[in-house]
């Protein structure tokens, strides 16, 4: 992507730390935005540091976090973010940890691979904070065929977005 789309602005850190590992990537393109800061927390007993992970997790899990500027001067938060694929308390754990590190007074979009379908009571906590997930049609889990599967990545958007689509 890099040497296609010249300018692209990546934040995010690997799960291990640094460039190691899987990452939860956010990538600004628009020159537009200013980036007012850049955060990884880990799921767990010390999301400050590198490597934390739940009880029983099999591979620390973290969440990625932009503050941004836009033009007109409103800031907003993106967080990205890849949950435990067989641990269902440890989902539900890290998305009450999330909301905790989420401000309630600004706009935030929140997305990512949580491994939870859209009635999994992992995802309550920010339903319960306000936030709307963006319904679309099919499933993201389908062995990278692009047919059917379960609907397991999200995006979620506190009360100051208005969906007006999503696909």
């Amino acid at each position: 992507l890099d040497r296609r789309i010249p300018g692209l602005r990546w934040f995010g850190e690997g799960r291990e730390a640094g460039s190691s590992g899987e990452q939860c990537p956010i990538v600004v393109t628009s020159p537009d935005l200013d980036v007012l800061s850049s955060w990884t927390r880990w799921y767990g007993p010390s999301p400050t540091t590198k490597g934390t992970r739940l009880p029983e997790a099999s591979a620390p899990r973290i969440a990625t976090l932009l503050r941004l500027r836009g033009a007109d001067g409103v800031e907003f938060e993106v967080v990205n973010t890849h949950l435990d694929e067989h641990v269902a308390i440890n989902r539900e754990t890290s998305v009450r940890q999330l909301v905790q590190w989420l401000p309630p007074d600004r706009p935030t979009v929140v997305m990512g691979d949580f491994n939870a379908v859209p009635s999994d009571r992992a995802l309550t906590p920010l339903i319960d904070a306000g936030f709307q997930r963006a319904r679309v049609d099919g499933g993201t889990a389908h062995e990278f065929t692009g047919v059917g599967g379960r609907a397991i990545d999200h995006i979620f958007v506190s009360r100051y977005w208005t969906i007006e689509a999503a696909g």
